[in-house]
């Protein structure tokens, strides 16, 4: 993840940036089990807990799959396009 955020903000920003993120995912750890806790106190079983961080997990990374994909998708066709310029220059 840290180089997604690294590659996503540029270097000037990315310590300001880690430092956030870094900051969200702590929130999440420290109300997760308090939350996991209270869930099996109510409902008796800690099924809810594991679905509720699964959902969580699978929404939080689609952005970043997004974002990679499209990072990678430019930086492939960038390559691709001076591959290609070379082969031409070899071929002629």
């Amino acid at each position: 993840m840290m180089v997604i955020t690294q590659d996503a903000l540029g270097e000037e920003n990315f310590h300001v940036a880690y430092g956030m993120l870094l900051f969200v995912e702590a929130v999440g750890v420290i109300a997760g089990s308090p939350l996991a806790g209270k869930a099996n106190d109510v409902f008796g079983s800690y099924n809810l807990a594991f679905y509720l961080s699964g959902a969580v997990l699978v929404v939080s990374g689609k952005p970043e799959i997004a974002l990679f994909d499209l990072t990678c998708s430019s930086a492939v066709a960038a390559a691709n396009y001076e591959n290609a310029k070379k082969i031409t220059r070899l071929i002629n």
